[in-house]
């Protein structure tokens, strides 16, 4: 690990841990009179900043345009069982705040052992052994593509970064399609298609170091404890954010609302549909930062069987498709929830291809994949659901990343406020983007702000 990384993980630890000493003590001797703040938004960020202005003495009144708190930390269990529809992991528990979250309410996780099972295109099992060299492989290809990115005049995206690594050499079917399947894992780690994804900034960020973990009644326990206490309005989907030297009013399509401040946490897919009016509009540079950036796609399928068909012991099964990212991962639900549920991670290009089409076909495609794996006499599965960000017109992707023509300075100005105006989401965090403890963190610092503004 690089010194940069040590030292950004020590600064968002000792951020993380302010304000875990410090909540209960400040709300119990929070300030009267400290000013109103509109947070908009009860994602992970909102929910943060919002308690944190809470325990400054602020009065706080949430908006959120759904009917249902938590952002993409969103737990659904219409079928039976909890499954997340959005973020499933901790990422790294060491100096993480979502882990010390977790252990401050009290809420179970288990700790991902990252046991794979890989299945070539035909659908047969590949071998511990022949599995340990593929992923060796993929890992040197990864390292030689870094390398490049680090000696690159002009950058490229991570599709002509590989080609390009791999130039000259002799690459048979089977390599191609291990090839695609580890690309089609950093598209599903980034949200982007491999076309658009910048090989110098695409991974330029930090996480934590440690296990990663899963939630076996969900993730969204997180966004509901914080959220407990705080006065949160369902159902108000802001339509302008007008704000000055006067403060803030905000108008959603059924009231209006005015404040010494707001914190504006909409996604940055929301942000470029320019769905939300600012009045004046926001500065260029922001403006051009939300034009530079784009949102990814990550979707997840749940299919429900009646029986398990699949080994119980691995944790994810692996498709090395022969179309790049076509059902390329399967989490073994019945791990996590002891139900026979299987959740399909789809990613990139082929996401948004999925996103095209109904629940039926779709669910179509993944059992002809699972019946070329596991026989065509496994069961159908008795229900299904898919999460389709890009079509959420409340999220108009997953995550933010950065495309061919952007940098990670984007991120930057993404965050800067505008007075009496402040930003936060996990595209405002550079170092911590696309994550739930980078939107968090993003919230604490926006708070912060605020109370230092005063």
């Amino acid at each position: 690990m690089t010194d940069t990384y040590d030292r950004r993980t020590i600064l968002a630890t000792l951020l993380a841990g302010a304000w875990a000493q410090t909540w209960k003590a400040r709300e119990a001797y929070g300030r009267e009179n400290a000013g109103k703040c509109l947070v908009i938004g009860a994602g992970i960020s909102g929910l943060a900043a919002a308690r944190q202005l809470k325990s400054f003495g602020v009065q706080v009144t949430v908006l959120e345009a759904r009917d249902r708190i938590g952002g993409h930390v969103w737990t659904d269990r219409s079928l039976g069982v909890p499954i997340d529809m959005g973020a499933s992991w901790i990422e790294g528990d060491r100096g993480n705040p979502i882990a010390a979250l977790a252990k401050e309410f009290s809420i179970k996780t288990i700790i991902d052992d990252e046991e794979w099972g890989l299945y070539d295109h035909l659908g047969k099992r590949v071998t511990d052994v022949a599995v340990k060299e593929i992923f060796a492989q993929q890992e040197l290809l990864g390292d030689e593509v870094e390398e490049l990115a680090e000696n690159l005049k002009v950058d490229l995206s991570l599709d002509a970064a590989v080609r390009l690594v791999l130039k000259g050499e002799k690459v048979d079917d089977d390599e191609k399609r291990y090839i695609d399947l580890f690309v089609a894992g950093i598209e599903s780690d980034t949200g982007a298609e491999a076309e658009k994804l910048s090989v110098s900034y695409g991974r330029d960020d930090s996480g934590f170091r440690g296990d990663s973990h899963l939630f076996p009644a969900g993730y969204g326990q997180i966004a509901e404890s914080l959220a407990r206490g705080l006065d949160i309005r369902l159902s108000q989907q802001v339509a302008k954010i007008e704000y000055g030297d006067m403060g803030v009013a905000v108008s959603t399509e059924n009231e209006s609302y005015q404040a010494d401040w707001a914190i504006v946490t909409l996604p940055l897919g929301v942000l470029k549909k320019g769905s939300v009016q600012f009045v004046p509009p926001l500065p260029q540079p922001k403006q051009d930062a939300i034009a530079r950036l784009d949102m990814g796609r990550l979707d997840k399928i749940i299919l429900k069987f009646p029986k398990v068909f699949w080994p119980r012991k691995v944790t994810n099964l692996a498709y090395a498709s022969d179309v790049k990212g076509e059902f390329a991962q399967f989490l073994n639900g019945w791990k996590l929830t002891g139900e026979p549920v299987l959740l399909s991670l789809v990613g990139g290009k082929f996401a948004r291809l999925l996103e095209l089409l109904p629940d039926d076909e779709v669910q179509a495609r993944a059992m002809k994949v699972l019946r070329k794996i596991f026989g065509d006499d496994i069961p159908d599965p008795l229900g299904i659901r898919y999460s389709r960000w890009g079509k959420d017109p409340f999220a108009g992707g997953c995550y933010s990343y950065v495309p061919l023509g952007a940098t990670s300075n984007d991120f930057e100005a993404l965050s800067e406020p505008i007075s009496p105006l402040f930003f936060a989401g996990e595209a405002t965090n550079r170092d911590y983007r696309a994550t739930v403890h980078g939107a968090f963190l993003s919230g604490i610092r926006e708070a912060n702000r605020i109370r230092k503004s005063t």
